[in-house]
């Protein structure tokens, strides 16, 4: 079982290339790339059996960090790349790919949900995100038994999806474009004067949750 991951898996990896997962996002719907994800499957760890069918694989170079799942001939299932940020507090999404022919498991999806309870990290998405990205957070995670959070980089106050009337995706020509994004806080513990209340005078606390602005 990976353990701790921030601390405790400190193998030296032979990367065959550089991880800029920030430089490599998908673009459109296109796919991750099965080729760089093999690449990245070469230089990673093997850390236990995930899920009774998949092999658990791990690679992080600097702040990047990469899950694979492979199946018993070492083909990859799964990828998910993510950027640590806040020391390693939160683990923000970059990649995420289920390939052929384990497409339609939630094979992404449970991974998402390894990363905040058995590594106990905090999930953040993106400001940019594919359809299969909107999939995740929207559908797939809840389906789950998660509830993604809304995160407002404006203001830095927290809202409830199920409770607010908030547009996370909106069209290009919005101001709000770029504003909002998701969350999935380790224990789901989210300060009270930080959700989104009208009667709030309170400041929210600040420096919980990775704010490109």
């Amino acid at each position: 079982m990976l353990v701790g991951a921030d601390s405790v898996v400190k193998t030296e990896f032979k990367v065959i290339s550089k991880m800029k997962i920030n430089e490599i996002e998908m673009v459109g719907d296109n796919e991750f790339p099965y080729s760089l994800a093999e690449q990245h499957r070469i230089a990673s760890n093997p850390m236990g059996m995930f899920d009774r069918n998949f092999m658990l694989n791990y690679l992080e170079e600097g702040h990047d960090r990469v899950l694979i799942l492979t199946d018993d001939d070492r083909k990859i299932a799964a990828y998910a790349g993510f950027r640590s940020r806040i020391n390693g507090k939160v683990w923000q999404s970059k990649n995420i790919a289920t390939y052929d022919p384990y497409k339609g498991q939630q094979l992404a999806g449970k991974l998402y949900k390894y990363v905040k309870e058995k590594l106990n990290k905090s999930l953040q998405s993106d400001l940019e995100q594919t359809w299969a990205g909107r999939k995740l957070w929207t559908k797939t995670l809840p389906a789950l038994g998660l509830q993604p959070m809304i995160f407002d980089t404006k203001t830095e106050r927290i809202a409830d999806p199920r409770v607010t009337d908030i547009n996370v995706y909106p069209d290009d020509s919005s101001p709000d474009l770029h504003r909002y994004c998701w969350i999935l806080e380790r224990r789901d513990h989210y300060p009270e004067q930080n959700l989104v209340n009208e009667s709030s005078l309170l400041m929210p606390f600040t420096g919980m949750w990775y704010n490109p602005k």
